[in-house]
C-alpha cells in the first residue's frame, strides 16, 4: 500500500505550474481582450474600469475643491 501512495505522488508532481499558467492566461485574456459590446465600444474590461475610476475621482475632486462656509 505504501508503494502505491509513493507512485501516485510521483505522478502528480509538477501539476501546479501548468494550472497556474492556464489560470493566469485566462485572467489576462479576460482583462485585456477587447469587447465589442455597446457599453464597452471595443475597450477592454481593464480600460473600462480605469475610466470609471478616473470619472469617479474627477467628481470627488470637484466636490472637495468647492469652497465651504467657515
Amino acid at each position: 500500500m505504501a508503494t502505491s501512495l509513493i507512485s501516485r505522488r510521483k505522478r502528480q508532481c509538477g501539476q501546479a505550474l501548468p494550472e497556474y499558467v492556464v489560470g493566469t492566461l485566462v485572467v489576462y485574456w479576460a482583462l485585456f481582450a477587447p469587447i465589442n459590446y455597446a457599453p464597452f465600444d471595443g475597450k477592454s474590461v481593464l480600460s473600462a474600469v480605469m475610466e470609471a475610476f478616473q470619472k469617479n475621482y474627477k467628481s470627488y475632486e470637484f466636490a472637495v475643491s468647492q469652497p465651504t462656509l467657515e
